[in-house]
C-alpha cells in the first residue's frame, strides 16, 4: 500500500557533471646533432675535416626542412674578420637513414652571413626543395655532410662551430665544437766539423766544414685527421758563401736511419728533400720528429765580413713555415 503523500521524503539530486579535460599533445623538435669525423685530432693547415648534422622531418610532412653549419670568423690582431676554413659546395652532400645519397632533393649554399647572435659566420645550409617535402616522409632522419678545408695562411686558428636545424618555425642548435689548427715549426741549427759542434750565430773561417740540419716537426701528425698528401722540406743557401756536397742523411729523433724515405735535389742554391709518396704513412704514425743534414762547406774564396741571413722554408703537406739562422762569414 502505497504511504500518503505527507510521509514522503523528497530529495533533490543535483545535475551529473563531467570535467573533460581535452587532451594536450606535446612534440617538441629533436635536438640536432653534430658530430665530426676524426674528433679531437690534429688539424693541419690544408687539411680537410667532415662534419655531419642531423635532423629528423617530424610528426607530418615539413613546411620547411633545413640542415646547417655555422662556422665563426676568427679576428687577426689588427682586426681584420675572416673564415679560417673555405668549403667547397660541390662537396656538401645529403643522406637518409640508409646512408643513400638525397642532395638532389635539397638547395645548398655556402654564404658568409651574421648569425642570431650577432657574429659573423660562414654559413653552409641544406634547404629541402618545396617539391621534395612530401618526399622527406614522417619522422624520417636526414644528415648533412660538410667537407672543410683549414686555410693556408700561416695563422694556427681555433675553429668553433655549430649546427643548426630548421623543422617547421622550430629553429634547434648543437653545442659549440672546437678545434685547434696546428702548425709544424721546423728548426735549424748550423753545425761545423766531424764532431758536430753548433756554430749557429758563431765565425766561420772560408773552406771550413759546415752542415746544416734541419729538424721536420712531424711527431704531432700521428694524431691529424689523416695521412699526410706530401712533405718535404727547403733550405735557401747563398752561394757566393756555401757549397753543399750533394750529400745528405736524414734520422729520426731515436737515430734510426730513414735516408731512403726521402728524394734530393740540389739547384740554384736551394736544397730540397721531399718525401717518397709510399713512406707518407709511415712518417704519419711516426710520432717522432726527423731530423735532415746537409753537408757541405764555406767557399774558400768567400770574401765578405760580416752576417749572412740563410732562409729555410719548410712545407708540410702544402703548410709553409719559416725560421732563420744566422752565421758570420770570416776572411
Amino acid at each position: 500500500m502505497r504511504p500518503p503523500l505527507s510521509l514522503l521524503t523528497y530529495l533533490r539530486v543535483p545535475k551529473p557533471t563531467v570535467d573533460v579535460v581535452k587532451p594536450h599533445v606535446n612534440t617538441p623538435t629533436p635536438a640536432t646533432e653534430k658530430v665530426a669525423d676524426n674528433e679531437n685530432k690534429v688539424v693541419l693547415a690544408g687539411q680537410e675535416t667532415t662534419q655531419h648534422i642531423s635532423q629528423s622531418t617530424g610528426h607530418r610532412d615539413p613546411d620547411v626542412f633545413v640542415l646547417g653549419d655555422n662556422i665563426r670568423f676568427v679576428q687577426d690582431e689588427g682586426g681584420t674578420l675572416r673564415s679560417p676554413v673555405s668549403v667547397d659546395p660541390a662537396k656538401v652532400t645529403v643522406t637518409n637513414e640508409a646512408g643513400e645519397n638525397v642532395t638532389d632533393w635539397f638547395t645548398i649554399k655556402v654564404e658568409d652571413v651574421t648569425d642570431p647572435n650577432g657574429a659573423h659566420v660562414r654559413q653552409v645550409t641544406a634547404e629541402a626543395k618545396p617539391e621534395h617535402l612530401k618526399d622527406l616522409g614522417v619522422n624520417k632522419r636526414y644528415t648533412m655532410n660538410v667537407t672543410q678545408k683549414a686555410e693556408l695562411d700561416g695563422v694556427a686558428d681555433q675553429e668553433i662551430d655549430y649546427g643548426f636545424s630548421i623543422v617547421n618555425d622550430q629553429y634547434v642548435f648543437t653545442e659549440d665544437h672546437t678545434y685547434t689548427e696546428y702548425i709544424p715549426a721546423p728548426k735549424k741549427t748550423v753545425k761545423k766539423t766531424m764532431l758536430s759542434v753548433e756554430v749557429d750565430g758563431k765565425t766561420v773561417l772560408p773552406g771550413q766544414e759546415l752542415n746544416y740540419e734541419l729538424t721536420l716537426d712531424v711527431a704531432k701528425f700521428k694524431d691529424s685527421q689523416g695521412t699526410l698528401d706530401s712533405l718535404g722540406s727547403e733550405d735557401d743557401y747563398d752561394e757566393n758563401y756555401y757549397t753543399p756536397t750533394g750529400v745528405f742523411e736524414a734520422k729520426t729523433v731515436d737515430g734510426t736511419d730513414v735516408t731512403d724515405w726521402f728524394t734530393f735535389e740540389n739547384r740554384d742554391g736551394k736544397a730540397t728533400i721531399t718525401a717518397k709518396p709510399e713512406k707518407l704513412g709511415d712518417i704519419t704514425n711516426l710520432g717522432q720528429n726527423i731530423q735532415w743534414t746537409l753537408f757541405g762547406h764555406v767557399n774558400k774564396d768567400a770574401k765578405r765580413v760580416g752576417s749572412r741571413t740563410l732562409l729555410l722554408k719548410s712545407r708540410m703537406g702544402i703548410v709553409r713555415t719559416r725560421t732563420r739562422s744566422l752565421t758570420r762569414f770570416q776572411t
